[in-house]
């Protein structure tokens, strides 16, 4: 039976009424996501926390957001900001990204690790389902309201399966900064893309990240961008 928490060091995760577990794609995306200096921060689709407290700890002078619709996620995700550090710095909302009104408020950077599936696989259980496919938030409309959400030097940061990351592309009207295409191993198929989005022009700067290297073990690479969270690194 898994573990129903996850330690980090210098927080605890625990997900056992989340919808959306500890997994590869948050701890990528909190530790790879990056703005310049930013002083506020939203997390879209927060779920456990996961993603809002490293960036928390990795920028010890921005006010962090989240916005988590599952009412469960919201709970849990409420005790293990309280239970770290940086309880005076994150705020979660409870609240439906799509309608939320944010009363002019805007971000330095925004972050999601959004849901991807389509409606087809749906699995029956609401509040997995609402974590892991695009009904509950179409990438449309999310990337709609988050570039509106932008300050005028803000970024856009996204993690997301190939397929996923490439329809964005065709349609957003944020230019791509960062790209890292992730591996699980060297000759292996892409499985993500790390994704930086900004409005101000630039061009793409294109990175290969490998989770495991040739033995099976983690990569270095790996170990050198998540060592600040994992307790074992």
């Amino acid at each position: 039976m898994a573990n129903s928490w996850f330690h980090f060091k210098q927080f605890t995760i625990h997900h056992n009424r989340c919808a959306h577990k500890v997994g590869t794609d948050g701890v990528l995306l909190g530790a790879w996501a990056q703005a310049p200096s930013p002083l506020h921060i939203l997390d879209i689709g927060s779920g456990s926390g996961l993603i809002a407290l490293m960036l928390a700890q990795r920028f010890p002078h921005a006010q962090i957001t989240g916005i988590e619709l599952d009412h469960d996620s919201y709970l849990q995700s409420m005790e293990n900001v309280e239970a770290s550090p940086f309880s005076e710095r994150v705020h979660i909302l409870h609240a439906d990204f799509r309608n939320y009104n944010f009363e002019g408020k805007t971000f330095d950077l925004i972050v999601s690790n959004p849901p991807f599936f389509e409606r087809a696989f749906l699995s029956g259980n609401v509040t997995r389902d609402q974590a892991r496919h695009t009904f509950s938030l179409p990438h449309s409309t999310m990337i709609e309201k988050a570039t509106a959400l932008l300050n005028k030097h803000g970024s856009l940061n996204l993690i997301l399966p190939v397929e996923e990351a490439e329809n964005i592309r065709a349609y957003t009207p944020l230019k791509l900064l960062r790209k890292t295409l992730v591996y699980n191993h060297q000759g292996g198929e892409v499985k993500r893309w790390l994704m930086e989005m900004s409005a101000k022009p630039g061009k793409t700067l294109e990175e290969d990240l490998f989770i495991r290297d040739d033995n099976g073990g983690f990569s270095s690479e790996y170990r050198q961008l998540t060592r600040n969270f994992y307790l074992n690194f």
